[in-house]
């Protein structure tokens, strides 16, 4: 066993493509199925639009080539912000969990 570490994969990701749009959909692991409603306000991690392959914090690569980037999670939200992709202004959160939309024009 070597003394280097392997990093965590600590979100889920999909990528959707058609034509002229590559929409990017990142999930922290332990929010994929979480549902969490404030008023008319509906967060949902849905399994079936996230859950794809794991992936750890060389996700910010994937960021380049999306044209939309839809974010759920306090990990992969934080992540983003720090990378400059996110404005921390631009963020919803309900009951801890946060969400996170790029769109790029």
């Amino acid at each position: 066993m070597s003394g280097k570490t392997a990093e965590v994969k600590k979100f889920y990701y999909k990528i959707y493509r058609s034509r002229f749009t590559t929409i990017l959909a990142v999930c922290d692991k332990d929010v994929v199925g979480k549902r969490v409603e404030r008023g008319e306000v509906v967060l949902y991690a849905k399994p079936e639009f996230y859950k794809g392959e794991e992936i750890g914090e060389e996700v910010k690569e994937l960021f380049k080539e999306a044209t939309v980037i839809n974010l759920m999670g306090k990990r992969i939200v934080e992540l983003a912000i720090k990378e400059g992709w996110v404005d921390e202004e631009n963020v919803l959160e309900i009951e801890g969990i946060k969400h996170a939309q790029v769109y790029k024009v």
